[in-house]
C-alpha cells in the first residue's frame, strides 16, 4: 500500500493526460503537482467525501466522458469551502480557465456557497451542470454583459423561487437586486448565520405549550430522495422551543458525577453499537465487490461501496486510512481479500469488548442511578 501514495503524483497525471483541442488539465510530475495532491489528501481527513470526488472528477475526465469546462465546474464545487485547493488547483488549468478559479475563490462566500451547490448537486444535476456553465461563462469574460448574466440567471430560476434568495447572497447587492426587491435574501442569510436555540420564536404560530413554527423565510433543509409519504409526514418546520426562561430547553440542568457516569456508559454503548453494525455493512460491500471481481475481473470501486463503507476502511487503518484506499483503487484484487480479513477481525473484537462491556455497564447504571435523580442546587 505504501508504493501506491508514493505513485500518487503519477496516477493523477495519467489521469489528466487526454489529448483535446486545448492545451490538457495536467499536474505532471513536478514536486508541485506532487504537493498538491497531498494537500487534498490532508484535507479529506476533515472532509471525507473530498478525495473521492476529486479522484472520481479525474478518472472521469481520463475516461473522456466530461470535457474541460465540465471539469472545472466540478472542481469548483468539490474544492468550495476549501479556497487554497481551489486556487493550488488554479495552478495547473490550460491558459484561459486559471482566471475562474481567482474569480470565484475572491467574490464567493465559501463555507455557505459549498452546502448551497452540493445540495444543487444532489437535487438536481443538470440544473447543477447549468448554474456551473453560466458562472463559468460569466467569469471567463463569454457574457456580454451584466444584464445578460443575470438575465441568464433569472431564467434558470424561474422555476426555483426558493433557491435563488439563498443564490443572490453569494453576489454583490446591487448585482441581483431585481431578482430579489423584498429582502428576503438577506433575511434568510441572517437565520444561516444563527442557531434555532438562539432564534426569537415568540411570535411564532405554536402548535402546544412547547413547539413553535420556524418564520417563513427561515431556510428549510433540503432532502434529496424523500418520498412522498416521508415528506407528508416528516417535520422541518417545528421545533422545540423554551416555554419560560427556566424551562429546559436552552437552559438545561445541570448533571452530577452520578448521571455523567450513566451518560458515558450509554455514549459507549451507543458508539460501540455504531462500529458494529458499519463493520457488518461494510462486510456485506466487501464481499459484492470481491464476488463482481471474480465474474468481471475489472470493476469500479466505488460502484460497490458507499461512501459510509470507505469511511469505515479508513478509520480502521487510522493514519494509513488514505494509503489503504489507494491501494483499494488501484489494485481492487489483490486489496479486497486483505480488507475482508482485517475488518472482519476489527468486529469480532468489537463484538467480544460488547459482551465484556454489557456487564461493566449494567454494574454501572445499578450503581449511580438512585444517586443520579439528586438535582443538584443552582
Amino acid at each position: 500500500m505504501k508504493r501506491a501514495q508514493d505513485k500518487k503524483g503519477v496516477q493523477v497525471q495519467s489521469r489528466l493526460g487526454r489529448p483535446q483541442t486545448t492545451r490538457p488539465i495536467s499536474l505532471g510530475t513536478t514536486n508541485a503537482a506532487i504537493s498538491f495532491v497531498q494537500s487534498v489528501a490532508q484535507a479529506s481527513r476533515g472532509d471525507k467525501g473530498l478525495y473521492h470526488e476529486f479522484d472520481g472528477a479525474l478518472r472521469a475526465y481520463k475516461a473522456g466522458s466530461i470535457t474541460i469546462s465540465e471539469t472545472v465546474a466540478k472542481m469548483v464545487a468539490i474544492f468550495f469551502g476549501h479556497p487554497d485547493l481551489l486556487l493550488g488547483f488554479n495552478a495547473f488549468l490550460p491558459k484561459g480557465y486559471n482566471s475562474i478559479i481567482k474569480s470565484v475563490a475572491k467574490e464567493l462566500d465559501f463555507s455557505q456557497a459549498y452546502s448551497f451547490v452540493q445540495r444543487i448537486k444532489v437535487q438536481d444535476e443538470a440544473l447543477f451542470k447549468t448554474l456551473m456553465d453560466i458562472v463559468i461563462n460569466h467569469y471567463r469574460g463569454n457574457t456580454s454583459t451584466t444584464e445578460d448574466f443575470r438575465n441568464k440567471v433569472a431564467d434558470l430560476w424561474k422555476n426555483h423561487s426558493a433557491l435563488v434568495e439563498e443564490f443572490v447572497c453569494f453576489f454583490p447587492e446591487d448585482l441581483f437586486n431585481s431578482l430579489n426587491p423584498n429582502e428576503n435574501a438577506r433575511e434568510r442569510r441572517t437565520y444561516m448565520d444563527t442557531p434555532i436555540s438562539k432564534l426569537d420564536l415568540s411570535q411564532c404560530n405554536k402548535c402546544s405549550p412547547s413547539y413553535r413554527r420556524l418564520p417563513p423565510n427561515y431556510p428549510f433543509p433540503s432532502v434529496a430522495s424523500r418520498t412522498p409519504l416521508a415528506r407528508a409526514v416528516l417535520n422541518d418546520k417545528w421545533v422545540l422551543g423554551r416555554i419560560s426562561e427556566d424551562s429546559y430547553y436552552g437552559n438545561p440542568r445541570p448533571t452530577n458525577k452520578y448521571e455523567k457516569a450513566i451518560q458515558k456508559c450509554d455514549d459507549d454503548r451507543y458508539e460501540l453499537d455504531m462500529l458494529i453494525e458499519t463493520a457488518t455493512y461494510t462486510l456485506e460491500g466487501l464481499e459484492r465487490l470481491s464476488d463482481a471481481i471474480q465474474k468481471q475481473g475489472e470493476v469500479i470501486v466505488d460502484d460497490y461501496l458507499t461512501a459510509i463503507q470507505l469511511r469505515h476502511i479508513e478509520r480502521i487503518y487510522g493514519e494509513h486510512g488514505l494509503e489503504a484506499l489507494d491501494s483499494l483503487h488501484g489494485d481492487p484484487r489483490s486489496t479486497v481479500p486483505i480488507l475482508l480479513v482485517r475488518v472482519r477481525q476489527k468486529s469480532d473484537e468489537w463484538l467480544a469488548l460488547k459482551e465484556t462491556s454489557i456487564r461493566l455497564w449494567a454494574d454501572a447504571v445499578a450503581k449511580n442511578y438512585e444517586k443520579s435523580r439528586i438535582i443538584p442546587k443552582k
